[in-house]
């Protein structure tokens, strides 16, 4: 109904208007489905978008950035949804990172080359993902690849060439 994209457009943090049930007399009973901001797309220097798993820009944060949300880097348009393949490529990545415990470590996502992409992980790991062919069997190799790490390793882990089961891990220092 148009009710329900008018409470799309005005309340954006609103994901779906479930229904719209007149109660006589005079009042009307919306359900609605909240969203949830799943990352932070910095625009500029000082301004931020708080954005769901779908893209959906939801607020636009001035000054400090509020903590929970990894930050997208490369996504540099006043509304983050015009930049579709950088954008789609984040969001796979985060995507497929959910549910495996990675995610909470993930500070950064980089698709400035969604050919490139680069996953900072907590301050001690950069990780290389190339471009998003594969990313299923990359994350999974991934996941091996850290459980194997110690606790006070630090550096890049590169999964670029990992269609060829090749994968490597450069110490920092």
């Amino acid at each position: 109904s148009t009710y329900g994209s008018d409470i799309l457009a005005a309340l954006p943090y609103v994901e779906e208007v479930r229904g719209i049930v007149r109660s006589l007399p005079d009042t009307v009973v919306i359900q609605i489905q909240e969203s949830e901001a799943s990352f932070a797309v910095q625009t500029d220097v000082n301004t931020t978008w708080l954005v769901n798993s779908r893209g959906k820009a939801l607020e636009k944060v001035e000054g400090e950035l509020p903590g929970g949300q990894p930050q997208i880097l490369g996504v540099s348009v006043k509304a983050p949804a015009a930049e579709q393949s950088r954008l789609a490529a984040a969001l796979a990545v985060l995507s497929g990172l959910d549910g495996t415990g990675i995610l909470e470590h993930v500070a950064s996502i980089n698709v400035e080359k969604d050919y490139d992409i680069i996953v900072q992980y907590d301050d001690r790991y950069t990780i290389r993902l190339g471009g998003t062919d594969d990313l299923a069997y990359k994350i999974q190799y991934l996941t091996s690849i850290l459980a194997e790490l110690s606790d006070f390793q630090a550096g890049t882990i590169d999964l670029t060439d990992a269609a060829n089961k090749k994968a490597t891990f450069q110490p920092a220092g």
